[in-house]
């Protein structure tokens, strides 16, 4: 693999694996009232900005 490669597959594998942890710590964690989805917001919107970096990098 090219080291210019680098960058841009680690950012999407890291942006990919903190969506899929968070799913599934979201889906096993203990739910007792409706918090506020601010933290779900924040967290995908990390994700996802990982993987668009990764596309312009």
């Amino acid at each position: 693999m090219d080291d210019k490669f680098f960058v841009p597959i680690a950012s999407m594998l890291a942006g990919v694996i903190v969506f899929v942890a968070f799913a599934i710590w979201y889906a096993l964690a203990e739910k007792p009232n409706a918090g506020s989805l601010w933290p779900v917001v924040g967290v995908c919107v990390a994700a996802g900005g990982l993987i668009v970096f990764s596309g312009f990098s």
